[in-house]
């Protein structure tokens, strides 16, 4: 995770993520520069070669959130690693490639939703749970953090402790997406649900559900005024 001045480029701090272990695909970041040293011990060296490099579509695609009123960022992550072997006959110079459970991990908490401090880089890890997520964080000014995954579960959680403050089922997997808006003073949570590669691929031993597919659909919930 990396942190710049918007204006100058100026390199402010980096921290890994979500965790620092022996796998991470970067050894070495210099804190006065920002430069990187890739971790040579997971670069293939040799035809068959086999490394488990940390980490893989553990940020992915969904969006991340953003909180002023605590200069917070709020990420879902996987914690999930590449398996992965050298084979000079394929196209992209690898076999058996696939994502598996970080090793040494827990796998009840392999989907979390970090929260970030972006002053100072330090990670809070405010949920947790076995089932994957392909939602995105939303954050609003009430004091909400909206996240979906692919068991069909949609939350409201306390941004600050990450307690869940209300929840419903979905008829499909919550794929990325979640807004806000208002309309005569109202204000709208939508959601969108259906299939992806990435949304139902996730490691069947992690997912711990039956993914449901070809539930495409928008889903609208009205915030109560206040």
């Amino acid at each position: 995770m990396w942190a710049l001045d918007r204006d100058s480029g100026q390199f402010l701090w980096a921290t890994p993520f979500p965790f620092d272990v022996p796998e991470y695909n970067v050894s070495d970041i210099d804190v006065r520069t920002g430069r990187t040293h890739i971790n040579w011990n997971s670069a293939f060296k040799k035809e068959g070669e086999r490394h488990i490099v940390c980490f893989q579509n553990t940020k992915s695609y969904w969006a991340i959130a953003y909180d002023p009123k605590n200069n917070s960022a709020y990420v879902p992550y996987h914690d999930a690693c590449l398996d992965m072997t050298a084979d000079s006959t394929k196209p992209l110079g690898f076999s058996d490639r696939r994502t598996i459970l970080r090793p040494g991990s827990d796998p009840d908490k392999f989907a979390t939703i970090a929260k970030i401090n972006l002053s100072t880089g330090d990670v809070s890890r405010i949920y947790a749970q076995p089932q994957a997520g392909n939602g995105s964080a939303l954050v609003t000014a009430g004091d909400l953090l909206f996240w979906g995954d692919v068991n069909r579960r949609f939350r409201a959680f306390d941004p600050d402790t990450g307690k869940i403050l209300w929840q419903t089922i979905l008829g499909g997997i919550i794929e990325t997406s979640t807004i806000t808006y208002a309309i005569d003073g109202k204000q709208y949570i939508a959601v969108m649900t259906g299939d992806g590669q990435s949304g139902t691929r996730n490691p069947v031993a992690l997912t711990h559900v039956n993914t449901a597919r070809g539930a495409n659909a928008i889903y609208v919930f009205a915030l109560p005024r206040k």
